[in-house]
C-alpha cells in the first residue's frame, strides 16, 4: 500500500502520480489495482477497485529433461545431455540466454553436446535456437548462449536446446525443492534482464547401478536373438 499526503484541495482536473514498487516473479491471478481518495477525516470519499494491472515479463512453462539423470561417484563424472525448452513473454532482439543450474550441477567450460535443435517429435512446437548462437559456461553453475544480434525471440514463441551438464555426486528424489530450483532468463546484449524465471523445476538426480553388462546368444545382424 502507498499512499500519498496532498497538502491543498485539488480541484477537479486529470492528474497523474508515480511510485516505485517491486514486482512480483510471476504475474498474479489477480492483478487489479485500487485507488481510493479519503478526506482530511480519514474517510473514503472516491474509490476505484478494478484498475488493470500488467503482466509480468517471465519465462513460461519451462522443461528440462535429462538423458542421464544419474549420480556422479569418485573418480567417474556423470555428463548428463539435457533438453532446456521454454516460452518466452517479450519479444527479444539478440542478446542471450541465462541458465542457473542449483549447486552440485556444473557445465563444463566448454559446452559439450551442445545443439541448437532438440527436434523431439513429442513437442513439434519448440523451434530452434538461430545459426550463430554462441555456448559458453563458467566452469560452475552458470551457462550462457550469445545469439546473433539480428536474430528475434517473438513474444509467446517456444524455443529450446540441448547441452550437457554433470549431475551432482549425492542424489536427491525431490526436484521441486527451494534449493534445488534452476533459472532461466533472457538478456540484452549489455546485460539487462529480460524474461526470467527463477524457479524453474528440474530432474531427480538417482543412484547408479554398480555393475551391468549385456550378453547375447547371436551377433549375427537381422536375426532375432536373446540377451540377458
Amino acid at each position: 500500500v502507498a499512499q500519498v499526503m496532498l497538502p491543498e484541495k485539488l480541484p477537479m482536473a486529470m492528474y497523474g502520480l508515480y511510485v516505485i514498487v517491486s514486482n512480483p516473479t510471476f504475474t498474479p491471478l489477480q492483478t487489479n489495482w485500487g485507488i481510493y481518495l479519503f478526506n482530511p477525516a480519514g474517510e473514503a470519499t472516491m474509490a476505484e477497485a478494478w484498475i488493470q494491472g500488467f503482466p509480468i515479463q517471465e519465462i513460461l512453462s519451462p522443461h528440462i529433461e535429462p538423458y542421464n539423470p544419474a549420480k556422479a561417484i569418485p573418480g567417474e563424472a556423470a555428463p548428463n545431455p539435457i533438453d532446456i525448452w521454454f516460452t518466452l513473454t517479450t519479444e527479444t532482439h539478440g542478446g542471450g540466454i541465462r541458465i542457473v543450474a542449483p549447486p552440485g550441477f556444473h557445465f563444463p567450460q566448454v559446452c559439450r553436446y551442445f545443439s541448437l535443435d532438440i527436434a523431439r517429435s513429442d513437442h513439434p512446437e519448440v523451434m530452434p535456437l538461430p545459426t550463430g548462437s554462441v555456448c559458453s559456461a563458467d566452469g560452475m553453475q552458470t551457462l550462457y548462449i550469445e545469439v546473433p544480434s539480428n536474430n528475434v525471440f517473438l513474444a509467446g514463441g517456444t524455443y529450446g536446446f540441448r547441452v550437457l551438464v554433470e549431475d551432482p555426486s549425492v542424489p536427491f528424489l525431490i526436484p521441486d525443492r527451494e534449493d534445488r530450483l534452476w533459472s532461466i532468463s533472457t538478456e540484452t546484449k549489455d546485460g539487462e534482464l529480460i524474461d526470467i524465471n527463477y524457479k524453474v523445476v528440474g530432474f531427480p538426480v538417482l543412484d547408479r547401478l554398480r555393475y551391468f553388462s549385456v550378453q547375447t546368444l547371436s551377433g549375427v545382424g537381422l536375426i532375432k536373438t536373446t540377451i540377458k
